[in-house]
């Protein structure tokens, strides 16, 4: 992969934005740009992309013709359409590389990545993953890569200089990580939200921000996580009855407690056993 590369992104929602605005800065790269707006001919984003110094594309075909490294960043339910997209229009002789960032389930990823093994011995699909946030960590938002061919996706990452984490593993290891992380910070995001409206209806924000921000700057946050997780068999029984009474505090304030449901079906569960 030594030399100028052209690099097809697919997708120019938030994250597309921040890549080609990154890649675009390495000038062994050549940028294009396909998302369905660039097909309807949206003139905001055919400029927004031309004014980035990349190449908007009006369809599939044409940015897969022209490019040797494709990014897939489109919503996850489209990514099985997306990828059969591309090996239709393909060249069959010109090797393909498709780097997955969708939050698509392992199992789909690895359907894709048969699917394009099918149709080139040469071509490569690459698990990936965004593990940060585009909005406030930019192009240097930490990335993982996961395939078994481990000289290649360092040759890649080398190519494009972005934050990567190379994994040596199996096509939808990447994927579980992002999809296991989003299980816990999707819920501390809708925890926070319950938790601090009904902070704001008791009028004690900034006290229980300081006592929550106290708790997690002094604690390591693996020790914390494993302190939690070895005392909740000898603690379980007495953290049910505080979670039932915070539950009866959301519902005095008439705050629908959704989060704090689920945690009460987990402890009880829990306890039960």
């Amino acid at each position: 992969m030594e030399g100028s590369h052209t690099i097809g992104i697919i997708g120019y929602g938030e994250v597309g934005r921040v890549f080609t605005e990154g890649l675009i800065r390495n000038k062994q790269l050549t940028i294009h740009v396909y998302d369905l707006l660039t097909e309807q001919g949206h003139t905001e984003i055919l400029n927004d992309i031309k004014n980035k110094g990349a190449i908007p594309a009006s369809s599939i075909s044409d940015l897969v013709g022209a490019s040797d490294i494709v990014f897939l960043l489109v919503n996850s339910t489209a990514t099985l359409g997306v990828v059969n997209s591309i090996i239709e229009t393909a060249n069959t002789d010109k090797p393909l590389t498709i780097i997955d960032f969708t939050t698509s389930s392992p199992h789909t990823k690895q359907i894709c990545s048969s699917q394009l093994r099918s149709y080139h011995d040469e071509a490569v699909y690459i698990d990936a993953a965004i593990m940060g946030t585009v909005a406030t960590e930019g192009f240097n938002v930490p990335i993982v890569f996961a395939s078994k061919n481990e000289d290649y996706m360092i040759t890649i990452k080398n190519t494009l200089q972005m934050n990567i984490n190379i994994l040596v593993e199996e096509v939808g290891t990447a994927a579980s990580i992002k999809l296991i992380r989003s299980v816990f910070m999707k819920g501390l995001e809708a925890l926070i939200i319950e938790s601090m409206t009904a902070a704001k209806k008791y009028k004690v924000e900034e006290n229980v921000l300081d006592s929550i921000s106290m708790t997690l700057n002094n604690n390591d946050f693996k020790h914390f996580a494993d302190a939690l997780m070895k005392t909740h068999v000898i603690h379980k029984t007495r953290r049910y009855k505080e979670v039932l009474d915070s539950l009866k505090l959301l519902e005095d304030a008439e705050i629908e407690p959704h989060v704090t449901q689920g945690v009460r079906r987990f402890f009880e569960n829990s306890v039960r056993k």
